[in-house]
């Protein structure tokens, strides 16, 4: 397929921030082809589909978004038989919102893209069978052939081994693609025919309803389908018509006619059809016989048959007049036998099979309703349980789920679960089967059970539930440097871990120590918690709390995946789970000045020492290696600062 370079195209509506670009990979379509199409916004959107979209002269998919929603993709299948030279695609920005919750305003409209997608195939000669008077080509046409009424012989000509033959008249049907030409005389079931065809000048001719001529065709071989009536005839009535018998084999009865089989020059095996539920079944060998009634002739098949297959047969004698094939010892021969059904009276011996793939049947769950559908050659047998009937069901999210009760569909061949609870749209469930020890099971009308099955994968078609409820603040936790916010939300997708307020939006205050700064943000989407990284630790015994105030611009705020935004919060309360301070104060350093003398310790704890329940002066002493006798007179304890002043009887000498 060409492709021409992509085509891009902006338009703003009034809300200058919410714009997207239309690219179109290919703007040259002819049949047959399709081509992609990407949308791409000027950030992350919600509620974009194919309802916003209007495209001429064709249609688009469903659409596809990458990971951030910014770029979204679909394909674009072109009308067919349609020439349309200038054509756009347009997208409706009034339906489109970001994460924020503003919606687009004004239309984008592309690039030009054509359509020509006419038919320019003439019709394929595909066959040609004769059937007495009557003579039928088959065509190859991807649409139909051209109804007009065809005059005369229409350019046909009939040749046969036997005496001249010529067309009398000519017929199209138009929806089956064939030409049937009546000859004027009826073949019989030995001539070896052949047609041939020239275009007539004028008038009408064999074309397709674009107008696309067939081409000439020159001693076209015709199969002769032509019953001898003289041969054996395949019985087709009562009990003597074809059946399947023991599974491998196929079983004929013709009648004897005249005379019975010629079993020295029977059929080759390739000469005969099987198709077994429209699958061809090999012969692979052909036992012909006699009986009293009727002459026998039995297919032994490759692959067994099964109860309920639809079992039909055909044959071509593919070598005419060759002395062989179905005849009697006469020489009569039978050339053919059109597609005929064949009983299948087999015995129903295959338990009931769960269907796992294609998009309608494999198994399916909507709400509390989960749907197993089964392949079965007969009926399930109709039931209602009350309890789990043996399934079980699993889910990655979400609280447990049990089985409270299965309807059998007999017909549907389904076995539809009530679920405890209704399974949400994020969810990814599975679901297993244990028969029952006892009572009642899943089985067909044979009384074949279904076998068990351990976590096959549910398609989970439950459709997301609009989130229209904020993040409320449910716990707030500090330990050390880290402060934890922990919020309520029913989605279970929980907070946006991307589009999130930054560190300038939170407030840490503390009712005794120093100054706290919030350095950093990190939000846990599924755990549902934002952690601020702090600029010190707290102390175990300080009373902390936080504020958090929702930035005025942008779409960087605290909230739910969904889009909505948590509240503000004013001095929450913080339960501190800081571990206790087990380190006693060391000594530093001790200086004196006049009547003065400072003890300065060093703590880790940023409440310093207790200046409340502190030792009294008669636990201190000081000695004068030369002076007189020094005494205590008082002592004061500055907490912050970690000092113990002394209150001296005298000062002390330089």
């Amino acid at each position: 397929m060409a492709t021409s370079p992509a085509a891009t195209t902006t338009t703003p509506g009034t809300n200058s921030e919410l714009n997207v670009t239309i690219a179109i990979a290919d703007r040259a379509l002819t049949a047959d082809e399709t081509t992609t199409v990407t949308f791409t916004f000027t950030r992350p959107v919600n509620g974009f589909d194919t309802r916003d979209i209007t495209c001429a002269n064709g249609t688009l998919s469903a659409l596809t978004p990458d990971a951030n929603r910014t770029v979204w993709t679909a394909t674009f299948t072109p009308t067919a038989n349609t020439n349309a030279p200038s054509n756009v695609i347009n997208v409706d920005l009034a339906g489109v919102t970001d994460n924020a919750g503003n919606a687009g305003a004004g239309e984008v409209t592309s690039a030009n893209y054509s359509v020509d997608t006419r038919d320019t195939v003439a019709p394929l000669f595909l066959s040609a069978t004769v059937n007495a008077d009557q003579l039928v080509l088959t065509y190859t046409e991807a649409n139909t052939l051209d109804p007009a009424a065809l005059s005369g012989s229409a350019g046909f000509t009939v040749s046969s081994t036997g005496t001249a033959i010529t067309v009398s008249s000519a017929v199209v049907n138009a929806t089956a693609k064939t030409v049937t030409l009546t000859l004027s005389r009826a073949v019989t079931s030995s001539e070896t025919v052949s047609v041939s065809y020239t275009k007539p000048t004028s008038g009408a001719v064999v074309q397709d309803a674009a107008g696309n001529d067939a081409a000439d065709l020159s001693s076209q071989t015709v199969t002769n389908n032509t019953p001898n009536p003289a041969a054996p005839q395949l019985i087709t009535t009562a009990d003597d018509r074809p059946q399947v018998r023991e599974q491998e084999n196929v079983l004929l009865q013709f009648s004897h006619q005249e005379n019975p089989f010629d079993t020295s020059h029977g059929p080759a095996k390739t000469d005969f059809t099987v198709l077994v539920d429209g699958v061809p079944n090999v012969v692979t060998d052909i036992v012909m016989g006699d009986t009293s009634a009727a002459t026998l002739l039995t297919l032994i098949l490759t692959t067994p048959v099964q109860h309920g297959q639809k079992v039909t047969v055909s044959y071509r004698d593919s070598t005419l007049n060759d002395g062989n094939g179905i005849r009697d010892t006469a020489g009569n021969s039978l050339n053919s036998i059109l597609t005929t059904e064949v009983v299948n009276k087999l015995e129903d011996r295959r338990a009931p099979e769960l269907i796992t793939t294609g998009d309608t049947r494999r198994p399916k769950v909507t709400g509390d309703q989960l749907v197993l559908s089964y392949e079965d050659s007969s009926n399930l047998q109709g039931r209602t349980f009350a309890d789990n009937a043996g399934f079980t069901v699993s889910t990655t999210a979400g609280t447990t789920i049990t089985v409270t009760g299965a309807v059998v569909n007999s017909t549907a061949k389904t076995v539809t679960l009530t679920l405890s609870r209704a399974v949400t749209h994020e969810e990814t469930v599975s679901v297993s089967y244990t028969r029952p020890a006892a009572g009642h099971t899943v089985q067909d009308t044979a009384n074949n059970g279904a076998d068990d099955f351990r976590n096959q994968a549910v398609t989970n078609n439950t459709p997301a539930a609009a989130d229209t409820t904020a993040p409320v603040i449910n716990t707030a936790v500090v330990n050390g440097d880290q402060l934890v916010l922990t919020y309520t939300e029913a989605s279970i997708l929980g907070l946006d871990a991307t589009n999130t307020a930054p560190a300038t939006a939170y407030a840490v205050s503390s009712a005794s120590g120093p100054a706290i700064s919030v350095n950093g943000v990190t939000v846990n989407a599924a755990d549902k918690t934002v952690t601020l990284a702090l600029s010190r630790a707290v102390d175990r015994n300080e009373v902390v709390s936080v504020n958090y105030t929702k930035p005025a611009t942008g779409n960087n705020v605290l909230q739910d995946a969904a889009g909505n935004d948590a509240v503000n919060l004013t001095n929450q309360a913080v339960t501190n789970n800081t571990t206790a301070d087990e380190t006693a104060p060391v000594f530093l350093s001790a200086v004196v000045s006049g009547r003065s003398l400072t003890l300065t310790y060093t703590e880790a704890s940023i409440l310093g020492l207790d200046a409340t329940n502190t030792a009294p002066a008669t636990a201190y002493t000081v000695s004068s290696a030369s002076g007189p006798a020094i005494s205590v007179n008082g002592v004061t304890v500055n907490a912050a600062d970690k000092t113990v002043t002394l209150a001296l009887s005298r000062a002390v000498d330089r």
